[in-house]
């Protein structure tokens, strides 16, 4: 037991080590990837509040677009995922996140159908961005260190989703309920640009 209590703090030690240890693309792809859930917790927890409040969605039109999300998501990730061998995984994180753009403004000015259009759409965006990430990770990353390595971004990315949570609540709450999506649109615009120059593929890749 205490060699179990001696090594919890001794994992966040060596997991904050290994951030000054990997490829200098591999902390600009952490950066990207945190920037972009942020953008992405600011709004994603208040869409059905807007929907349903702001553009006057019924629950039954919500349930239907969130039925054709699941169904369109699940169906994409393989071919999305056939997609990230053929073009890499960096262009397809830019694709989807130009995209999470556009479709912000559509949510902004939606209505049922259009929404039905874009939410499937975002879901697809969301879980291959993600996938995309893990792939590229997995590329930087050396075999010994790739979990330690994939823990510390996930570590990272939950507490900085957490704090897109809260203060997504908070504009929400206190100014137009339209600012989110424009702040989020703002974060994904400078992510996007970061991303592009910053982040370059491994020419090999890790084993």
């Amino acid at each position: 037991m205490k060699g179990l209590l001696k090594a919890f703090p001794l994992s966040y030690i060596e997991g904050i080590k290994i951030l000054f240890n990997i490829p200098k693309s591999l902390r600009y792809l952490i950066l990207g990837s945190n920037i972009f859930a942020l953008a992405f917790s600011m709004f994603g927890s208040y869409i059905i509040i807007y929907a349903t409040s702001d553009l006057g969605l019924s629950k039954i039109e919500w349930s239907i677009i969130l039925t054709a999300e699941a169904v369109l998501t699940t169906l994409m990730i393989i071919p999305i995922g056939k997609m990230m061998d053929v073009y890499g995984g960096k262009k397809i994180i830019l694709l989807f996140n130009i995209f999470v753009i556009i479709a912000l403004i559509a949510i902004m000015y939606g209505n049922f159908y259009l929404l039905l259009i874009v939410m499937p759409l975002l879901g697809i965006a969301s879980s291959s961005s993600s996938a995309a990430f893990q792939k590229l990770t997995a590329d930087f990353t050396k075999r010994n260190i790739r979990g330690k390595t994939v823990g510390v971004m996930r570590f990272i990315s939950l507490i900085v989703s957490a704090v897109g949570s809260l203060l997504g609540g908070y504009i929400y709450e206190n100014t137009a309920h339209i600012t989110i999506f424009l702040l989020s649109m703002m974060i994904s615009l400078v992510g996007v640009i970061l991303f592009f120059f910053l982040v370059r593929e491994p020419e090999v890749e890790e084993i």
